[in-house]
């Protein structure tokens, strides 16, 4: 996404995506952000299979929102890497996997998931295994711990497929795109 702008009392939305990268070759991400500005990204689920690719890339945002996501990644790329944060850039309920222990960067600055929470981001947050039906298919399995941890104050009111959000009806929403 390049561009993508919306304003203070408007904000531009990513959600509900289902983004998957296999493509076994060096750098390719599931979702990159460029030169955006007053930008929610809530309830989508990215992952990438293959080694040297970061799972959600931002360059030069800012007044970014990322709530209610799942990033996961299966090898050595970062979940989450930032360089030129343009303005604020808040981040919670989301869950986050990956091997590594430096999973975040805020550049030129790493972090670990302890880091990353002292600094101030995803205090509510899960750094956990997902459980993806598959590779392939980014439903959540019935043991998720991405199910039912979602405030509903992000204003998604459906799921990836217009389905009710959340489902069953509670005061909490899964994480994720379904």
């Amino acid at each position: 996404v390049e561009g993508f702008a919306g304003v203070a009392s408007q904000p531009g939305r990513i959600i509900n995506n289902m983004l998957i990268n296999r493509t076994d070759a060096i750098g390719q991400i599931a979702m990159t952000l460029d030169a955006c500005e007053h930008a929610d990204i809530f309830h989508n689920s990215a992952q990438v299979t293959f080694q040297f690719a970061n799972v959600v890339q931002m360059y030069d945002v800012g007044n970014v929102r990322f709530k209610g996501n799942i990033v996961r990644t299966a090898t050595d790329g970062m979940v989450l890497f930032i360089d030129g944060l343009t303005g604020s850039f808040t981040s919670d309920y989301n869950l986050f996997h990956t091997p590594l222990s430096y999973a975040f960067t805020v550049s030129p600055v790493g972090y670990t998931a302890a880091n990353w929470q002292a600094a101030g981001y995803d205090a509510n947050s899960l750094f956990a295994d997902p459980l993806f039906i598959s590779d392939l298919d980014l439903h959540l399995t019935l043991a998720s711990p991405a199910r039912n941890t979602v405030p509903l104050n992000t204003g998604v009111l459906d799921d990836i497929y217009g389905e009710a959000r959340p489902w069953p009806v509670n005061n909490l929403s899964d994480m994720g795109c379904d």
